[in-house]
């Protein structure tokens, strides 16, 4: 379990992490990181979310939940990321910096923690 993206499952290729994906989920929905790493830069990330929307005014009478899915897509260009698409449209390639942070901060301390917690599943 990673306090950043809940349960988390990292990928290596010769003892190097290459790919790692966490979800975190309750009864409302989900949170998915898949994060891509190439020579130790984080290469790309895959942030896919589907929680219940919360801009629809609800109607006491309506019992229905109307849910969305978004997407964030991050790409490291020119030694910074860049979020490229964002709830399923493209976007500007510098839009929202501060989430690109964010997302980029997460996935570090899910790196951090699989090398503290890593399994080798040979030995199983």
């Amino acid at each position: 379990m990673s306090r950043c993206g809940g349960a988390l499952y990292g990928y290596y290729n010769n003892d190097s992490l290459v790919y790692l994906e966490s979800t975190s989920s309750s009864e409302s929905g989900y949170s998915r990181i898949h994060a891509y790493i190439q020579n130790g830069i984080i290469d790309l990330v895959v942030l896919e979310e589907h929680f219940p929307d919360r801009d629809i005014e609800s109607n006491a009478m309506d019992t229905s939940i109307n849910y969305v899915d978004s997407k964030r897509i991050l790409i490291h260009r020119d030694n910074k990321y860049e979020m490229v698409y964002k709830k399923n449209k493209l976007q500007s390639m510098n839009d929202d910096a501060s989430m690109v942070e964010s997302i980029i901060e997460c996935v570090n301390s899910m790196r951090t923690e699989l090398k503290s917690e890593k399994i080798d599943a040979s030995m199983r």
